[in-house]
Order: C-alpha cells, then sequence, then structure tokens
C-alpha cells in the first residue's frame, strides 16, 4: 500500500490536503473555504523523517514511521528503503499540541520550509 501524497498520513487533521499558496506559504486544507495556513508561530517543531518516492513510503516503512510519531517514541525510525528525490515525510508539532505527520512534494516541502526558516 503506497501513502498518498501532499496529505496529512497520521495524526491531527488525518486524511487531509496539505497545499502551497506559494513558495513561502502552506496549508492544511480543512474544507471548502476552510484553511489551516501553516505559520512560523503555528508550528511548534518540525522534524524531517525521509525523502522517497511515488508515495512516500511501502506499508513496512511507513508503517514504522507511522507507529513511532504516534507513540511519541524518540528512537530511531524506520528508513525508507531507497533516498529518492521528490517527497518528504515530515512529523509536525503545532502550537495548540496537535501533530501531524504529512506526506509532501517538493513545492509543498519547501513553502513549509521557508516559512519554519524566516
Amino acid at each position: 500500500m503506497m501513502i498518498a501524497k501532499n496529505r496529512v498520513i497520521a495524526g491531527d487533521y488525518k486524511g487531509k490536503r496539505v497545499m502551497a499558496f506559494h513558495e513561502k506559504c502552506a496549508y492544511i486544507s480543512l474544507g471548502f473555504w476552510n484553511q489551516f495556513v501553516l505559520t512560523k508561530a503555528d508550528i511548534r517543531s518540525y522534524e524531517i523523517l525521509g525523502e522517497g518516492s511515488e508515495g512516500c513510503a511501502g506499508e513496512p516503512a511507513g508503517s514504522g514511521l507511522i507507529d513511532g510519531f504516534l507513540s511519541g517514541a524518540d528512537n530511531s525510525l524506520a528508513k525508507l528503503s531507497e533516498k529518492k528525490e521528490g517527497l518528504h515525510i515530515m512529523a509536525l508539532e503545532f502550537s495548540e499540541g496537535k501533530k501531524s505527520l504529512i506526506c509532501v512534494n517538493d513545492v509543498v516541502f519547501n513553502a513549509i520550509i521557508a516559512t519554519v526558516r524566516s
């Protein structure tokens, strides 16, 4: 089973799309007219967990990443079998305490990184 790109794949907002307005502004689509814009103030912390292609991760590696993220375990996470450019898995912790594991393409990834590093 492959994990869809530009989606929240675990945690809060699971199944919601993650998109970019432009190169410095990303958001989670909560509904047709409802977006959670990802600002520097909203993102308490982030971690880049891996890179992949064609859906970020197969079931075995993806399951390990999701289990480790949701349990809050501070151990080494499963690595993706091959490192390829194009898709990124990130763990985001928001200021209000929610957490999301996302799989995004380069455009959305770069928008998130530009936001948190600004």
